[in-house]
């Protein structure tokens, strides 16, 4: 797989029209050309779709992200996706392709090990991410050269319209009328969220008073509730552990210089892992 070995998705960001591979490029009828990086993804986030030099996580955020996910210590969250995808691929012809995109994909785990969970059956399948952070795209490039990577926003889709399958979501910013728009007629969202007890002994470390969060709605404009799914376990961390998910969640962003060393500084933290994935169809 990758880009030189399937019909391309992807549309160019100035024109909209399709681009496809003109060597280590991908270019559109219009002449508007993205090189590929040698790591193997492409940039298609222009200069006006920034609102900083560099959106999106850094690169400590990335680094810390990609320890903490290589613990394995949410796996059974990726399971739970991998299981969700599958059965909503398995309604398809048994030749159909199943085109997906992570939006928000960061340094690219949940994809990564969805494609592994999909080769282990005979469904052929085409998963792209994309994310604002380039480090983020750069580090999911590194990890699966199987996957089509992009630098893009979430909210301007490099994507043509009634070409994917899927969108997933693991919280992330979006916008639900871009993934109507990319969706194909039957298409899906799956949307991960926060439920109420995710992650709470940390919030007490860092709030004084910190609230349950919500859960997840039911109703997404453009789409029709199928199904819900709750996944929560719990881990007891070390030290190096919760430096590294207190580094990856924007809590390490806003959270003041006290808290946070106070933070880094801990021995040992049990808490609980509790997400919500939502299954909406387009309308």
């Amino acid at each position: 797989m990758g880009f030189e070995d399937e019909p391309l998705i992807y549309r160019c960001p100035v024109c909209q029209d399709g681009l496809g591979v003109n060597g280590r490029s991908l270019k559109c009828a219009n002449n508007h050309s993205f090189d590929i990086a040698k790591e193997g993804y492409v940039n298609l986030l222009l200069a006006n779709q920034k609102r900083s030099l560099q959106p999106g996580d850094n690169q400590t955020m990335v680094r810390h992200r990609r320890q903490f996910f290589d613990t394995g210590l949410y796996e059974p969250l990726s399971d739970k996706i991998n299981e969700m995808v599958g059965e909503f691929a398995n309604q398809f012809a048994p030749n159909k392709r199943l085109d997906m995109l992570d939006s928000g994909c960061g340094e690219g785990y949940f994809l990564h090990r969805l494609g592994a969970f999909l080769a282990g059956g005979e469904r052929p399948h085409s998963l792209h991410g994309i994310d604002i952070s380039k480090f983020a795209v750069k580090a999911a490039a590194k990890r699966d050269i199987s996957v089509n990577w992009a630098v893009a926003s979430s909210y301007d889709l490099p994507i043509l319209p009634d070409s994917v399958d899927v969108v997933s979501n693991v919280m992330a910013p979006f916008d639900p009328a871009e993934f109507g728009r990319v969706l194909r007629g039957n298409g899906r969202v799956l949307l991960v969220t926060p439920g109420p007890e995710h992650l709470f002994s940390l919030r007490q470390h860092i709030y004084p008073n910190p609230e349950k969060h919500p859960l997840a709605s039911k109703e997404l404009m453009g789409f029709i509730y199928q199904d819900s799914q709750r996944v929560q376990f719990v881990r007891h961390l070390q030290n190096e552990q919760i430096q590294s998910l207190f580094v990856m969640t924007p809590y390490a962003w806003n959270a003041p210089k006290a808290t946070r060393e106070k933070i880094m500084v801990l021995p040992e933290l049990s808490i609980t892992v509790d997400f919500v994935l939502t299954l909406f169809q387009k309308e």
